[in-house]
């Protein structure tokens, strides 16, 4: 194959594989992110997680947690030297919880259940996140590739017109040997854009629970993110799960320490046993026998007195978790506050960096047109042709470069604070 086939079976390629995409619908942000709620083993976890939570606290609630004890005795044979018989005794006895301790141990299972509730809110907050980073590279490594074709199909030309340039006597082997360099560059930088398209894909199929990545596209809207409502920063702290998973683990823990000082009070004990007791005269003692039976029912109450096992450790525990969350929800609350201020204003600054590329495009439309032209037409040195591309390559990233970072952002500004994404 000659090599000037091998440049039109390139573009006749990627027109092919260009129109094979343009067939397949493709996934928007808000789509991906459910699919990923749906069918991501992350999602899946948080869920588990929640759920074990909730079957703690149905637990915890439950007042009759103490088993009643049954025991048996028997005593045959002579029971003293004038008599002899039978005697057994069956008895019963059951722990009673007169402090109420299930209350408090109910609210912190409770509590810890909440808490669950709201990281895995948060934690599917992460995921959304990481559902809109992957979205924002793949549509970049896709501007990427269309990128790197155009600018190699415009080398092609550039090659060309160098090549015609050398055969009539305008130029020199020098100018030819930059200009094949210079597509085989840009033809080196598209197999990897591909590559780099290929590995986004992956990525963002492993977020959306999907065995293959085969056929995902996604949706690359022109949209522009909003800049943040400032004034709404201290309500959205407040409705972060991650404080409210903070407060909950505070109300945990002081419904724990409430439990542990209810289980000082001693747990008293009832009893009851009954026994019979067969009874006989030995022979000759008495004329005539002499038979019967004693039966006998005895209740009974006993009561710990608590004057050693007072609780102290558990209590002691209790309290120190009391010290560590509070601390901890203070700390999560500043994070917080953090985390808004710093990606709204990140948020802010993309959107500032992405008007300023605004008329770029235009622009590099119209640069392709004059450039392709001048080839054409001889009417540009290699040197001014050079140029002129690589600052049109490297006005092309800029604007892609500077929409991926305008996504990624609002991404992160959207994790922060709960916000309705794009």
């Amino acid at each position: 194959m000659s090599p000037r086939v091998l440049p039109a079976a390139w573009l006749a390629l990627a027109l092919v594989s260009a129109a094979a995409r343009a067939q397949e619908a493709p996934l928007s942000l808000a789509a991906a992110q459910a699919e990923a709620r749906a069918h991501a083993p992350e999602a899946a976890s948080l869920a588990a997680g929640v759920r074990g939570a909730e079957a703690v606290a149905g637990d915890a609630r439950r007042a009759f947690r103490q088993d009643p004890t049954l025991s048996f005795s028997a005593q045959p044979g002579a029971l003293s030297g004038e008599s002899q018989g039978l005697g057994y005794s069956v008895g019963v006895s059951l722990p009673i919880d007169v402090s109420s301790a299930w209350v408090p141990r109910g609210e912190a299972a409770a509590a810890d259940a909440q808490r669950a509730a709201f990281e895995r809110d948060d934690g599917l907050r992460a995921l959304d996140e990481s559902v809109a980073v992957a979205v924002a590279e793949l549509a970049f490594a896709r501007r990427a590739v269309v990128r790197a074709e155009r600018i190699a199909a415009l080398q092609d030309i550039l090659a060309e017109a160098a090549g015609r340039e050398l055969a009539a006597g305008r130029g020199d082997q020098l100018a030819f040997d930059a200009a094949a360099l210079d597509l085989a560059r840009a033809r080196l930088a598209a197999a990897l854009a591909v590559g780099e398209e290929s590995q986004a894909r992956l990525r963002l199929a492993r977020l959306l629970g999907r065995a293959t990545a085969q056929g995902l596209i996604v949706d690359d809207p022109a949209d522009a993110p909003e800049p943040p409502d400032e004034a709404a920063d201290a309500a959205r702290v407040e409705r972060d799960p991650r404080v409210r998973a903070a407060d909950a683990e505070v109300r945990a823990a002081q419904a724990q320490r409430r439990w542990r000082e209810r289980q000082v009070f001693p747990m008293p004990t009832l009893s009851a046993t009954y026994s019979s007791q067969q009874t006989g005269a030995p022979g000759g003692a008495l004329t005539g026998p002499v038979d019967g039976s004693l039966s006998t029912i005895r209740v009974g109450l006993s009561v710990p007195v608590p004057l050693f096992d007072r609780q102290t450790a558990p209590r002691a525990r209790a309290f120190a978790r009391i010290l560590a969350a509070e601390a901890r929800a203070l700390a999560v609350r500043l994070d917080v506050r953090s985390g808004i201020l710093a990606s709204g204003e990140g948020l802010r600054a993309a959107r500032r960096a992405l008007d300023a590329t605004a008329p770029v495009p235009v622009i590099v439309e119209r640069e392709f047109q004059l450039l392709e032209r001048a080839a054409r037409a001889g009417t540009l040195d290699a040197m001014a042709r050079a140029l002129a591309v690589r600052r049109l390559e490297e006005a092309m990233q800029g604007v892609d470069a500077a929409v991926r970072d305008a996504r990624l952002a609002r991404a992160r500004w959207v994790r922060r604070t709960g916000a309705e994404g794009p």
